[in-house]
């Protein structure tokens, strides 16, 4: 009788929609974009065109010109500790290729091997607006999910990243 009373609760409750997203670290954190902007993961080749280490620079992909940006960067307005990995990493790194809402696509290089997550749009929050307003990360489409192992997942904003 109980296995029944279980069945009918079940059936009771409407399964929340999830959504699909490509996670993956850079430096110590998680982040994530929706998997419907990414278009595929790549090894990263040799990125040229940033003879300042601004973080932004050029690949051959697909015999055209690539824009990559090393988010990495722009998020934590840091150069000191990437200034020499691209250059130094490339064949060890991974490259998302994602595109904008304006159908560029552009390079985003990764710490990590991205891994598929589905998550339900309730376990998203805003971030609160005194960290986003003070913070350095920048980038964000100000929404976080904790993990199974409470880690945040930030949810990066594709046109954000390269406007920023």
């Amino acid at each position: 009788m109980a296995i029944l009373s279980s069945g009918r609760s079940r059936r009771g409750r409407k399964a929340e929609a999830t959504e699909q997203y490509i996670a993956f670290r850079l430096r110590q954190e998680w982040f994530g974009l929706p998997i419907e902007s990414v278009q595929r993961v790549i090894t990263m080749g040799k990125i040229f065109g940033d003879p300042s280490q601004t973080g932004v620079g050029l690949m051959r992909y697909q015999d055209k010109e690539l824009l990559v940006i090393d988010v990495s960067q722009r998020i934590f307005e840091d150069t000191t500790e990437l200034s020499g990995t691209i250059q130094q990493e490339n064949e060890q790194r991974s490259l998302i290729i994602f595109r904008t809402s304006e159908g560029e696509l552009v390079g985003l290089p990764i710490d990590s091997q991205p891994e598929v997550r589905r998550l339900a749009k309730s376990e998203f929050v805003p971030l609160p607006a005194t960290y986003a307003a003070r913070s350095k990360i920048r980038c964000l489409s100000s929404m976080m999910a904790k993990n199974k192992e409470g880690a945040s997942l930030f949810l990066l904003d594709p046109d954000q990243m390269i406007a920023a």
